[in-house]
């Protein structure tokens, strides 16, 4: 307990708070996006037994939502997401990651859907 309490905190994301800020995603779906590519994936120190684990730095994640956003949150206070995902598709608009049941595990370059809305209010 007092190695944790004195311990350096944690310079990024785990696997279980990466998935939790994600947001409705379960952990299978996580983790393949964690994986995907999107993420500067680096190896840190447990604070508590000095197991060694992967983590998503806290820029690479900022980085990555400062340019991308989920389906449900582009679709939020405009329109449906089943119908926004149809609209997108229609103009030529592809998701960076896609999850066929999940929503909020599809991702689009929030540039491409700003675009797109601007034209189609």
């Amino acid at each position: 307990m007092a190695k944790a309490k004195y311990a350096p905190p944690c310079p990024g994301l785990k696997r279980r708070e990466f998935v939790r800020a994600l947001g409705g995603i379960d952990h299978a779906t996580g983790m393949a996006i964690m994986y995907s590519g999107f993420f500067k994936i680096t190896q840190a120190e447990s604070r508590t037994n000095r197991r060694v684990h992967d983590i998503v730095t806290q820029e690479s994640f900022d980085a990555f939502f400062s340019e991308h956003a989920s389906l449900a949150e582009l679709a939020k206070g405009w329109m449906k997401p089943w119908i926004l995902r149809r609209a997108l598709t229609k103009a030529g608009i592809r998701p960076v990651w896609a999850s066929r049941s999940r929503r909020a595990a599809t991702f689009y370059r929030r540039s491409e859907v700003e675009s797109y809305r601007s034209k189609n209010p």
